[in-house]
């Protein structure tokens, strides 16, 4: 007898990686829009904003760059996890998170039956 569930472990973890590339590849799509927002106001200050001294050109500098750093970064990750998100956002890997679900549930059962099982130490045997 299996001393843990080996298939529902394995089960899990298939379905913790979908959930945690979905969730990370969305995290980091709202980033970029985030950035690209906060971008789109440093970059109106500069347009239309008061001229800077040497300090507060430095401080827009700054902004400018920690954004773009954010957003690249985000961007770059997301270039990884792209096919995977999509196969999993996809109708044919919706169907296989499915169907490690029902394995899942499956396995459950079995194991259920095999921790009920019990040794019989006193069978009588005949002998002919």
């Amino acid at each position: 007898m299996a001393s843990n569930n080996i298939v529902n472990n394995y089960c899990s973890t298939f379905i913790q990686i979908a959930n945690d590339v979905v969730r990370r590849y969305e995290s980091n799509e709202d980033i970029i829009k985030q950035t690209e927002e906060e971008l789109n106001d440093v970059y109106h200050e500069i347009e239309l904003g008061k001229d800077q001294d040497l300090h507060g050109g430095w401080k827009l500098y700054r902004q400018v760059k920690d954004l773009r750093t954010k957003r690249r970064q985000a961007k770059d990750e997301n270039a990884l996890l792209k096919d995977m998100y999509e196969y999993i956002k996809s109708q044919p890997g919706q169907s296989f998170k499915s169907k490690i679900q029902s394995i899942q549930g499956s396995s459950a059962k079995v194991y259920e039956a095999q921790n009920r099982r019990k040794c019989n130490k006193y069978r009588t045997f005949r002998h002919n």
